[in-house]
């Protein structure tokens, strides 16, 4: 789907990933999963910690791709 240049599925699924991550940093509730050793509590941060910018690096690569069409 690609409108005006602008590859949207990148932007949406960026969005998605930021808007998820910054609601669960803004406002931690309970989690439903908890880690049981401290190499699952690692891993789980490092998910969270990459998921941000994966998110901020599809919104930025769909809005370039419409500059360069």
């Amino acid at each position: 789907m690609n409108i005006k240049g602008l590859v949207w599925w990148k932007i949406i699924i960026g969005f998605l990933l930021v808007f998820v991550e910054a609601k669960q940093l803004l406002f931690p509730g309970t989690r439903a999963l908890q880690p049981s050793n401290g190499t699952q509590a690692a891993s789980m941060l490092f998910v969270e910690c990459a998921l941000m910018p994966l998110g901020l690096w599809l919104i930025f690569a769909g809005i370039r791709a419409g500059y360069k069409s």
